[in-house]
């Protein structure tokens, strides 16, 4: 699990199969040969935009569920 959230944060595939040609700076063009299945859109992305995607929506997550927490009739109304 702590590999998982270790991947996720750093913006690489969950799984540990390479699926496109996209590097951190560059997006993917093609899928790779060795890859079976269909590619999510996603993983053609630049790495870069899921750096910056990825730990912004925890932090919202994580920011929401301790609202919830603390003060649910306001969070719920607000939200």
């Amino acid at each position: 699990m702590v590999l998982g959230a270790g991947r996720f944060l750093a913006g690489r595939d969950l799984i540990d199969v390479k699926r496109t040609d996209a590097l951190l700076w560059r997006p993917g063009s093609r899928a790779l040969p060795e890859v079976e299945s269909r590619v999510p859109r996603g993983s053609c992305r630049a790495r870069r935009p899921r750096l910056a995607f990825r730990p912004a929506l925890g932090t919202m997550v994580s920011e929401g569920g301790h609202l919830l927490g603390r003060i649910p009739d306001s969070t719920a109304q607000n939200a």
